[in-house]
């Protein structure tokens, strides 16, 4: 694997990365990235916030993302948060600290690896970085960028050389990203059944009580929606197993239909 592969290989694992955390929030992105020159590239603004870890072997070996406040707060208004007054910055630092970590476990589950990192920070300047990409997140109604990931030559090198390790070709990446998806596939997710829903003047909602009826917006012989992360996912029929209620899936919705439920 030569230098060019290498630079493919970081830029490409985080930009998939960065695609599946969105993915998480409702709907995926498509992600692109282009190689920006330090001299001629655009230089982040001081209004940028960043997070950067280094290795505890070598700590010029760098790696830093982040963004402009205004595609903070682009990338917090993806995102779903229940902490109250939580800043567009605080949350994106949150969201980039756990980039770097899944970027972590990818490079630690390589042949070549592991790696021994160092606790990662959030920096104002990116310091001296050899090598810098702007990534752009797609939506169909929004373009999130530039994002930017860069690193130094001794954190590039180091890479390299783990690719090199055992030889890291397509066949052993795509072993390596498989193996992440598997991480995830133990993690639970709530699933949501809803029958409808309606919209009521709050008068009305002060005269509920005990025995009121709410008329929603379903008819009984349409099928029911699934909702897992707030996505409506598949539609079913209400069935009864063993005196409980069931669900009898009937369709499955694709990720392009797919509609956020707020």
């Amino acid at each position: 694997m030569n230098g060019s592969q290498t630079v493919q290989f970081l830029a490409d694992t985080c930009a998939n990365i960065l695609s599946d955390a969105f993915a998480l929030a409702g709907t995926r992105p498509s992600t692109t990235w282009v190689v920006d020159t330090l001299a001629s590239g655009p230089e982040p603004s001081g209004d940028a916030v960043f997070w950067a870890r280094s290795l505890d072997t070598d700590p010029s070996a760098r790696i830093v993302i982040g963004a402009t406040l205004p595609v903070c707060q682009a990338i917090s208004d993806r995102l779903e948060s229940d902490e109250d007054g939580e800043t567009a910055a605080n949350r994106s630092v949150g969201f980039f600290r756990q980039v770097l970590a899944d970027l972590s476990e990818i490079t630690d589950s390589l042949p070549g690896g592991p790696l021994r990192w160092r606790t990662g920070s959030r920096v104002e300047d990116p310091g001296d970085l050899s090598i810098r990409f702007s990534l752009e997140i797609r939506y169909p109604d929004q373009t999130i960028a530039p994002l930017w990931l860069g690193c130094t030559s001794s954190f590039l090198s180091v890479i390299h050389q783990v690719l090199q390790r055992e030889g890291t070709g397509p066949a052993e990446s795509a072993a390596s990203e498989e193996r992440r998806f598997d991480m995830l596939l133990d993690v639970e997710m709530p699933i949501t059944v809803s029958f409808g829903k309606t919209n009521l003047p709050l008068r009305d909602v002060m005269k509920l009580s005990v025995g009121s009826i709410v008329e929603l917006n379903r008819r009984p012989v349409e099928p029911v929606d699934v909702i897992i992360n707030n996505c409506v996912v598949a539609r079913g029929e209400v069935v009864v197993v063993d005196g409980s209620y069931g669900l009898r899936v009937l369709e499955i919705i694709g990720q392009n239909e797919r509609v956020p439920t707020r």
